[in-house]
């Protein structure tokens, strides 16, 4: 089976769990990719977005908590919303959270990874964010660690605010390297 990463892909061996629960969640007969534990040191699975499927989740950034419940109708799925101000999300590969925001003066598009311990810039983000923001901090030598084992090294961006709709972000920072999101096969 194949694992895509923002940090890379890898080819792993492939299993069946008869019953997979989660929380609320109950499926059957799941495919489940069995990753080195190396890059899972703190955490024993990675729930994919197929686990997902007729449910709806609400984050809750600052408490920390994420509400699960189960959807009206798998067909009243959104695929596409305004949520003030212009801005706007998409889904990727109908599942991933694309949204459209600025970052300081730099209009973005940006996926939402809930289960990312950092944030990622590519390198053109970076350099539009050194071009229209000369004197944001940066570190050399931040360490990302992927779902898939690779390990980025890239510079570390201390972000301007960060506007997505209605939600800003202060403070936020961001790892800049050569990463691209990968589509699934």
């Amino acid at each position: 089976m194949v694992v895509n990463g923002t940090t890379g892909i890898a080819e792993v061996p492939l299993a069946y769990a008869d019953e997979l629960r989660a929380g609320s969640i109950k499926r059957n007969r799941v495919r489940v990719a069995l990753l080195e534990r190396g890059s899972m040191q703190h955490w024993d699975g990675v729930l994919g977005a197929d686990m997902f499927i007729g449910r709806r989740l609400e984050f809750d950034i600052a408490r920390k908590t994420v509400q699960l419940t189960n959807s009206a109708s798998e067909s009243n799925r959104v695929s596409s919303m305004s949520f003030g101000h212009g801005e706007s999300f998409t889904l990727r590969n109908g599942v991933l959270a694309q949204l459209y925001g600025t970052i300081g003066k730099v209009r973005s598009q940006l996926i939402i990874d809930t289960g990312a311990d950092c944030s990622i810039a590519n390198l053109a983000l970076s350099e539009e964010l050194r071009r229209r923001h000369k004197f944001l901090r940066r570190e050399p030598n931040m360490t990302v660690l992927g779902v898939t084992g690779e390990v980025l090294v890239g510079e570390g961006i201390q972000l301007p605010l960060t506007r997505l709709g209605n939600v800003m972000a202060k403070d936020a920072a961001a790892t800049s390297r050569a990463a691209r999101l990968r589509s699934s096969p």
